[in-house]
């Protein structure tokens, strides 16, 4: 398998787990209280400011 063949599968793999994860966050969303909520979305926010200051893609 050459090396794009293998990044290509990586970032497949990559993309079905970032919708599990979506999936679950909706989930949870669901059975926790909106001060949790608020908790947990802080965090996904300073994660994602993170990556866009080191030029990660979404």
């Amino acid at each position: 398998m050459n090396q794009v063949a293998v990044v290509e599968g990586l970032n497949e793999v990559i993309r079905m787990q970032s919708d599990i994860i979506d999936d679950l966050f909706s989930l949870l969303m669901q059975h926790i209280s909106a001060a949790d909520a608020e908790k947990i979305t802080a965090k996904i926010r300073s994660a994602s400011e993170k990556a866009e200051r080191l030029g990660v893609e979404k």
